[in-house]
């Protein structure tokens, strides 16, 4: 006999829809890593209350944020010029 009790088969979170993140000037990022890197980071994510993406650009922001603290203290030198067509 089946079971008609929703609360028995609670349904999947609903994801943001791909036309809904692009719609929010977000878009895939496609690389290739490791499937044990692919795992530890969405582990640690989790471990976090993060989503992938979330924990990604945290990790970015520090990257940049250290970048440029390394810059003003003449660690890395001045910043690259940008290429003729970049903004």
């Amino acid at each position: 006999m089946m079971a008609t009790d929703p609360m028995e088969y609670p349904s999947k979170p609903r994801r943001r829809s791909r036309r809904n993140a692009l719609l929010q000037g977000k878009e895939p990022l496609q690389i290739r890593i490791p499937t044990a890197v692919k795992r530890k980071f969405k582990a640690e994510a989790a471990l976090r209350g993060l989503e992938p993406n979330e924990m990604f650009m945290e990790l970015w922001n520090n990257f940049e944020a250290n970048q440029k603290r390394r810059r003003a203290t003449d660690e890395l030198g001045p910043a690259p010029e940008p290429v003729v067509g970049e903004a």
